[in-house]
């Protein structure tokens, strides 16, 4: 299933558009090109508003690096975790997501409600070292 969260200015909404895909997806591109999702077969689409009165809508996709040394006898050395604004398809899935948005009172416009949270990734991902994690966000593309 192929989900997509959108956030619509105009509208100050919030949208969620759900696809099964249908065939298999495409090879992974080279490094340097981004996978063509028009060849992605998508059935069934379906898109429904989340929320209203979103004032302001971000995402912060996180990323926990390993240490560099590991050392299997012993605990793991903590790693600062990293915040990425931007996101890359051929980086793969980060560990977790960040999501900040402000929700407005409809009958009171100065009345907002921030809202911040932290959804980890239920999926495998690639991890990575810091200096490794720097290189690919440096990265041109």
């Amino acid at each position: 299933m192929r989900v997509i969260y959108s956030y619509n200015r105009s509208k100050r909404t919030l949208d969620r558009e759900e696809a099964l895909v249908e065939a298999a997806l495409p090879q992974r591109p080279p490094y340097d090109e981004e996978l063509d999702h028009t060849r992605i077969k998508l059935a069934r689409r379906h898109k429904t508003t989340v929320a209203e009165n979103v004032s302001r809508f971000s995402l912060r996709y996180i990323w926990a690096p390993v240490p560099k040394d590991p050392k299997p006898d012993q605990p793991p050395v903590h790693e600062p975790l990293l915040y990425q604004e931007r996101h890359v398809s051929r980086w793969g899935l980060p560990q977790a997501v960040e999501i900040n948005l402000e929700l407005r009172d409809p009958a009171d416009k100065t009345s907002r409600y921030p809202l911040t949270t932290v959804l980890p990734m239920r999926a495998p991902s690639q991890r990575w070292t810091r200096d490794r994690l720097e290189e690919m966000f440096d990265a041109p593309g």
